[in-house]
Protein backbone atom coordinates (compact mmCIF):
# COMPACT_ATOMS: atom_id res chain seq x y z
CA UNK A 1 0.00 0.00 0.00
CA UNK A 2 1.40 3.70 -0.77
CA UNK A 3 1.02 6.69 1.22
CA UNK A 4 -1.61 8.06 -1.10
CA UNK A 5 -4.80 8.96 0.18
CA UNK A 6 -7.72 6.31 -0.70
CA UNK A 7 -8.98 6.78 -4.17
CA UNK A 8 -13.12 7.47 -4.09
CA UNK A 9 -15.43 5.72 -7.24
CA UNK A 10 -19.15 7.70 -6.63
CA UNK A 11 -21.36 5.59 -8.34
CA UNK A 12 -21.23 2.29 -8.51
CA UNK A 13 -23.52 1.21 -11.50
CA UNK A 14 -21.91 -1.09 -14.02
CA UNK A 15 -19.00 0.90 -14.99
CA UNK A 16 -17.73 2.52 -11.86
CA UNK A 17 -18.45 -1.16 -10.17
CA UNK A 18 -16.25 -2.51 -12.71
CA UNK A 19 -13.66 0.49 -12.49
CA UNK A 20 -14.12 0.45 -8.73
CA UNK A 21 -12.89 -3.21 -8.27
CA UNK A 22 -10.11 -2.92 -10.81
CA UNK A 23 -8.36 -0.75 -8.80
CA UNK A 24 -9.18 -3.09 -5.55
CA UNK A 25 -7.37 -5.72 -7.53
CA UNK A 26 -4.51 -3.47 -7.71
CA UNK A 27 -3.89 -2.75 -4.60
CA UNK A 28 -4.88 0.24 -4.21
CA UNK A 29 -6.96 1.37 -1.01
CA UNK A 30 -10.89 2.19 -3.31
CA UNK A 31 -13.74 4.03 -1.53
CA UNK A 32 -17.39 3.51 -3.23
CA UNK A 33 -20.17 5.64 -2.61
CA UNK A 34 -23.50 5.25 -4.32
CA UNK A 35 -27.09 5.94 -3.49
CA UNK A 36 -28.07 2.23 -3.62
CA UNK A 37 -27.28 -0.11 -0.80
CA UNK A 38 -27.02 -3.06 -2.47
CA UNK A 39 -24.49 -1.84 -4.52
CA UNK A 40 -22.37 -0.47 -1.74
CA UNK A 41 -22.35 -4.21 -0.67
CA UNK A 42 -21.32 -5.58 -3.58
CA UNK A 43 -18.49 -3.25 -3.40
CA UNK A 44 -18.05 -4.24 0.23
CA UNK A 45 -17.92 -8.03 -0.58
CA UNK A 46 -15.05 -7.42 -3.46
CA UNK A 47 -12.55 -5.81 -0.63
CA UNK A 48 -13.72 -1.91 -0.82
CA UNK A 49 -14.50 0.51 1.95
CA UNK A 50 -18.28 1.97 1.44
CA UNK A 51 -19.02 5.35 2.42
CA UNK A 52 -23.05 6.35 2.42
CA UNK A 53 -22.58 9.63 1.28
CA UNK A 54 -20.46 11.36 -1.47
CA UNK A 55 -19.61 14.36 2.00
CA UNK A 56 -18.51 10.93 3.86
CA UNK A 57 -16.21 9.89 0.87
CA UNK A 58 -14.67 13.22 0.76
CA UNK A 59 -13.10 12.73 4.42
CA UNK A 60 -10.86 10.41 2.67
CA UNK A 61 -10.17 11.03 -0.61
CA UNK A 62 -7.33 11.93 -2.31
CA UNK A 63 -8.21 10.79 -5.64
CA UNK A 64 -12.20 11.29 -6.97
CA UNK A 65 -13.62 9.07 -9.66
CA UNK A 66 -16.75 10.20 -10.27
CA UNK A 67 -18.89 7.75 -12.89
CA UNK A 68 -23.04 8.74 -12.24
CA UNK A 69 -25.24 8.89 -14.88
CA UNK A 70 -25.32 12.54 -15.91
CA UNK A 71 -24.66 16.37 -15.48
CA UNK A 72 -27.72 16.49 -12.51
CA UNK A 73 -26.60 13.94 -10.56
CA UNK A 74 -23.25 14.77 -10.70
CA UNK A 75 -24.20 18.46 -9.85
CA UNK A 76 -25.75 16.77 -6.19
CA UNK A 77 -22.88 14.21 -5.71
CA UNK A 78 -20.49 17.11 -6.43
CA UNK A 79 -22.41 20.71 -4.94
CA UNK A 80 -25.44 18.93 -3.10
CA UNK A 81 -25.96 19.51 0.84
CA UNK A 82 -24.19 16.17 1.50
CA UNK A 83 -22.19 16.42 -1.40
CA UNK A 84 -18.43 15.71 -1.98
CA UNK A 85 -17.31 19.36 -1.53
CA UNK A 86 -18.14 19.98 1.32
CA UNK A 87 -15.33 17.67 2.61
CA UNK A 88 -13.01 17.19 0.54
CA UNK A 89 -9.30 18.39 0.75
CA UNK A 90 -8.07 20.96 -1.78
CA UNK A 91 -5.36 18.63 -3.02
CA UNK A 92 -7.70 16.45 -3.84
CA UNK A 93 -7.99 15.76 -7.28
CA UNK A 94 -11.79 15.19 -8.89
CA UNK A 95 -12.13 13.28 -12.45
CA UNK A 96 -14.90 13.36 -14.24
CA UNK A 97 -16.23 10.51 -15.47
CA UNK A 98 -19.83 11.54 -16.51
CA UNK A 99 -21.50 11.64 -19.93
CA UNK A 100 -22.36 15.44 -19.90
CA UNK A 101 -22.03 18.45 -22.57
CA UNK A 102 -19.03 20.02 -22.78
CA UNK A 103 -21.07 23.47 -21.22
CA UNK A 104 -21.83 21.22 -17.91
CA UNK A 105 -18.29 19.96 -17.18
CA UNK A 106 -17.45 23.35 -17.64
CA UNK A 107 -19.96 25.52 -15.18
CA UNK A 108 -19.04 22.33 -12.48
CA UNK A 109 -15.65 22.82 -13.31
CA UNK A 110 -15.79 26.43 -12.81
CA UNK A 111 -17.87 26.30 -9.11
CA UNK A 112 -15.32 23.69 -8.30
CA UNK A 113 -12.70 26.05 -8.81
CA UNK A 114 -14.52 28.75 -6.68
CA UNK A 115 -14.03 26.79 -3.88
CA UNK A 116 -10.58 25.84 -3.84
CA UNK A 117 -11.12 21.91 -5.52
CA UNK A 118 -9.28 20.55 -8.97
CA UNK A 119 -11.34 19.15 -11.48
CA UNK A 120 -10.64 16.76 -14.72
CA UNK A 121 -12.95 16.24 -17.21
CA UNK A 122 -12.24 12.75 -18.44
CA UNK A 123 -15.01 10.38 -19.72
CA UNK A 124 -14.77 6.74 -20.21
CA UNK A 125 -16.12 4.31 -22.65
CA UNK A 126 -16.02 0.97 -23.19
CA UNK A 127 -18.77 -0.27 -21.21
CA UNK A 128 -19.36 -2.58 -18.17
CA UNK A 129 -17.22 -5.63 -19.76
CA UNK A 130 -14.24 -3.43 -20.38
CA UNK A 131 -14.45 -1.38 -16.85
CA UNK A 132 -14.07 -4.79 -14.61
CA UNK A 133 -10.82 -5.71 -17.14
CA UNK A 134 -9.03 -2.46 -17.55
CA UNK A 135 -5.96 -0.79 -17.22
CA UNK A 136 -6.48 2.52 -18.13
CA UNK A 137 -8.11 3.50 -15.21
CA UNK A 138 -4.81 3.02 -13.29
CA UNK A 139 -3.13 4.85 -15.78
CA UNK A 140 -4.91 7.78 -15.49
CA UNK A 141 -4.81 7.51 -11.57
CA UNK A 142 -1.40 7.61 -12.05
CA UNK A 143 -1.21 10.43 -13.97
CA UNK A 144 -3.71 12.59 -12.06
CA UNK A 145 -1.19 11.76 -8.77
CA UNK A 146 1.87 13.08 -11.04
CA UNK A 147 -0.41 15.99 -12.38
CA UNK A 148 -0.73 16.98 -8.09
CA UNK A 149 2.50 16.39 -7.34
CA UNK A 150 3.56 18.87 -10.94
CA UNK A 151 5.47 15.96 -12.52
CA UNK A 152 3.16 16.85 -15.93
CA UNK A 153 3.54 20.52 -15.58
CA UNK A 154 6.89 22.45 -14.85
Amino acid sequence: MTSHRPVVVIGLGAIGLGTAQSLVRAGIETWGCDVRADALARFATAGGKAARTPAEAGRVAGTVILMVVNAAQARTALLGEDGLATTLAPDAVICLSVTMAPQDAVAIGGELAARGLSMINAPTSGGAMRAVKRQDDLHRLRSLRRCRRGDLFP
